[in-house]
């Protein structure tokens, strides 16, 4: 075995290798005997790096060549050491503008890799001025801008001057991709790198003849015909909205049925389109409770605008519509704890409904009474002049009762037709209904 070992190393002598050799030992074991095999593996060349350690005042292209045929190559700038799998692979020259230290390997299959080489760079100079990829000039679109700079690495700044509101608040931004221009402007760009001078401020000035995106209009409301809230928005942006009312800030309340007109305009863009709104807006019947003399109840009125529209209006707890309710006509009198409803008719269009409650608590009628002669004794006959259907009128006689008649209890007797009385007799009379409080004591 060691004559095996020694012939090959001679063989591979004899053949001229003067890399280094790498040695790879494998051992295989049997039931009787261990054998060592031992492969030595050709080590790839060491890349070459150019231009070389050295001190620049321009950037600089690294190219990365290497003796051996077919091998894959890996780089790092950041000062850490490639290997197969770590660093960048090396296809195209590698622009660097910055001092730095630029490490290299090459490795190939079946083969050792390489030694890790290296260089050092320390580069300054002058920044070159960055490149639009439009010029200055009147455009009849919006239109994209692209800004470039032939140092490799380098940062481009850049801020954008609107020519209609005259905004230059002068806010670098670092460019990282294109970007449109929708209104007329001057774009301001420069060029930075680490260790540089930076380079002259250059601009182009743009004039944009566009059109002004479409103008919506959304109506926000509670219900058709109700008070809304009138919201614009263009798909312009920065446009200014105009309306018949005034310039266009925010979203406003409209109360009053009117004519909405809008349009929108940014900067030298042609008008946007124009929007006409009918915004209908049907007020709501306005409930008031009025208290009336000598009657148990309120008054119904509604009040409106000068329009007139038709009212209908439900005692019943639904709700009123065109074919469902009561046309109002005059004032009604409510005699109980009543929900009234009520809608206006505009152009055969209903408004939103109003609802009033009247729920204070109701005090019967006091009794009437009306004493009527009868027969030539001087008798009379008692009658209850404001009876009628559901009012009750309970009544005692003073000559036998100590008390006045009770509607809770059966002290009393419950009016139903004139009687008669004798001449110097003495009654009490108390009203009631269902729902209401019993009224004083009449006598």
């Amino acid at each position: 075995m060691k004559k095996f070992i020694i012939c090959l190393f001679l063989i591979l002598l004899c053949m001229g290798c003067d890399d280094l050799l790498s040695i790879i030992t494998t051992t295989t074991t049997t039931v009787s005997s261990t054998t060592t095999t031992t492969i030595l593996l050709e080590q790839v060349a060491a890349p070459t790096i150019s231009p070389g350690t050295g001190n620049y005042n321009a950037y600089l292209y690294i190219t990365l060549s290497c003796e051996s045929p077919g091998v894959s190559m890996r780089y790092t700038t950041d000062g850490s050491t490639p290997s197969e799998t770590h660093g960048n692979i090396y296809t195209n020259p590698v622009g660097v503008s910055k001092t730095l230290t630029f490490r290299a390997i090459a490795y190939k299959d079946g083969y050792s890799k390489s030694d890790v080489v290296s260089a050092m760079y320390a580069i300054s100079g002058t920044c070159t001025n960055p490149v639009f990829s439009q010029t200055s000039g009147i455009y009849n679109n919006p239109i994209e801008i692209n800004i470039s700079s032939e140092i490799p690495g380098a940062t481009i700044k850049y801020y954008i001057e609107d020519k209609d509101t005259l905004e230059s608040l002068i806010n670098w931004k670092t460019y990282t991709s294109p970007f449109i221009i929708e209104s007329s402007s001057k774009v301001y760009a420069k060029v930075e790198n680490d260790g540089w001078t930076t380079s002259d401020t250059v601009s182009i000035d743009l004039t944009i003849n566009g059109i002004t995106g479409d103008l919506h209009c959304t109506l926000l409301r509670e219900s058709d015909n109700a008070p809304c809230w009138v919201v614009l928005e263009c798909d312009t942006e920065n446009a200014v909205i105009t309306t018949n009312f005034g310039q266009y800030f925010a979203p406003f309340l409209i109360k009053d049925s009117v004519v909405l007109e809008a349009t929108a305009k940014r900067g030298d863009f042609l008008p946007s389109n124009t929007i006409t709104q009918n915004i209908t807006i049907n007020k709501k019947p306005i409930i008031s409770f009025i208290p009336m003399t000598d009657i148990t109840g309120k008054t119904i009125i509604t009040t409106l605008d000068d329009t007139q529209p038709m009212i209908i209006y439900t005692i019943d707890g639904t709700t009123p519509t065109i074919s469902n309710g009561t046309l109002f006509v005059e004032p009604f009198i409510v005699l109980e704890n009543t929900t009234i409803k009520a809608i206006a008719i505009y152009n055969s269009l209903p408004s939103s409904v109003e609802t009033a409650i009247y729920d204070e608590t109701l005090i019967a009628q006091q009794p009437i009474t009306v004493y009527i002669p009868f027969g030539s004794s001087g008798d009379r006959k008692v009658s209850i002049s404001n009876y009628s259907a559901g009012y009750y009128v309970k009544y005692d006689h003073q000559r036998y009762l100590a008390g006045p008649p009770d509607v809770n209890s059966m002290d009393g007797t419950l009016f139903e037709i004139p009687f008669t009385n004798a001449k110097y007799d003495t009654y009490s009379f108390v009203g009631y209904k269902s729902g209401y409080i019993e009224n004083s004591t009449k006598d």
